[in-house]
């Protein structure tokens, strides 16, 4: 049966951009770079990572990075998953890349290198890749009316394709757009389907007045009382929302501010693991705790790895990687 997976199912590897466009990056690049390596490393404890790398700066990745990942040479520099536009599908239990039709040319290049070092099967097709959602792996997808919005799609048509091209039987639509004073850069700043049957979303301390307590009371409704593939209701689990302000040093001594727009749901699901940004250094303990307590349940580990230099810089875990499924 054809399916679009979700980030819980099981992976061969994750491949991991590095963040080699230092011109764009605060302080020449040195403070995400180091931090990419915590993160890669953290990737490392449960899933093989590769790293993709131009050649101009492999040495130096080489010289960062820990020896046990192993690391490949790619023709361009600062392509991430995010230009690639790429889906998960299965066709007959075997797992293909959908590429969106959109793609550039600088990006089929890259995925030309990772077809040759590591046999990724690629493929295009008309399946909606540019649509931001979440899905639970067994048909439920949640998406964004501002990403419809934005890719000119409406919900019937949409509705249309994927159940042509990932067997999804429930669309719940978040209408972000009736919430203009909040900004959503995904729907993983919402919710995630962390196992199947289980989401996390975010708690916001009860204050009608407040717009983020008013749009995740809307999201929690949203999941609440609808089922999954079982007939179940979903089991809705619950982490304070966190966001942090801090201050970068630019490399001609001048400090600006800068707000990193993420949520510590925005983490990255590996096998039996889950790396988390950790974003505020007042709340960063206390939700690791709580996610340890969460899914030490499920049998599935929590490691922390500091993300503000690589969020600064507009690199969050998602961004940097994509999971090669089994």
């Amino acid at each position: 049966m054809n399916c679009i997976y979700s980030e819980h199912n099981t992976q061969k590897a994750v491949w991991a951009f590095w963040p080699s466009s230092l011109c764009d990056y605060h302080d020449k690049g040195v403070p995400a770079q180091k931090s990419f390596a915590r993160f890669v490393s953290a990737i490392s404890m449960h899933t093989p990572v590769f790293v993709a790398v131009s050649e101009h700066e492999y040495d130096r990745a080489r010289f960062i990075i820990p020896k046990h990942i192993t690391m490949y040479k790619i023709s361009y520099d600062g392509v991430y998953s995010d230009d690639l536009n790429l889906k998960w599908l299965s066709e007959d239990g075997e797992p293909r890349v959908s590429i969106g039709k959109s793609i550039s040319h600088l990006a089929r290049t890259v995925l030309e290198d990772l077809n040759k070092n590591h046999s990724i099967s690629f493929s295009e097709n008309e399946f909606p890749s540019q649509l931001d959602f979440e899905t639970d792996g067994a048909g439920t997808f949640v998406i964004l009316e501002s990403s419809l919005n934005k890719c000119g799609f409406d919900s019937e048509s949409v509705a249309d394709r994927l159940k042509k091209f990932g067997a999804v039987n429930k669309i719940l639509i978040v209408k972000d757009n009736e919430f203009p004073d909040i900004r959503i850069d995904s729907v993983r700043n919402l919710l995630r389907f962390v196992i199947p049957g289980v989401v996390i979303v975010n708690n916001i301390p009860n204050n009608e007045n407040n717009p983020l307590y008013r749009l995740f009371s809307y999201v929690y409704t949203l999941i609440a009382g609808e089922k999954n593939i079982d007939g179940k209701e979903f089991k809705i689990l619950t982490i304070p929302f966190g966001k942090y302000e801090g201050v970068v040093y630019h490399p001609d001594s001048e400090q600006y501010k800068y707000s990193v727009n993420s949520s510590y749901l925005n983490f990255l699901i590996t096998n039996q693991s889950i790396v988390l940004p950790l974003i505020n250094p007042e709340k960063d303990n206390q939700i690791l705790i709580k996610m340890h307590e969460i899914m030490g349940d499920f049998g599935v580990d929590v490691n922390g790895v500091e993300a503000c230099d690589l969020l600064a810089d507009g690199l969050d875990f998602h961004k940097l990687t994509m999971p090669v499924y089994k």
